[in-house]
């Protein structure tokens, strides 16, 4: 369970970033924000799973 927290408060974390990066390459190039927000969204899930993981493993196995 406690995994699961810490992959939601890690995966809110990545996504502000995500949004922010979007935000920054709407004023640049407009047409490629949606392409690299959704881009980011999905390695970004990614992302947050293996920092929750490594986060929680030492926990888990004490």
């Amino acid at each position: 369970m406690q995994l699961m927290f810490v992959y939601i408060a890690v995966l809110i974390a990545a996504e502000g970033v995500a949004v922010g990066l979007g935000q920054i390459v709407e004023l640049y190039y407009p047409s490629l924000s949606l392409i690299a927000f959704m881009a980011l969204f999905m390695v970004m899930l990614w992302v947050a799973w293996v920092i929750a993981v490594r986060l929680t493993r030492g926990r888990a196995t004490a």
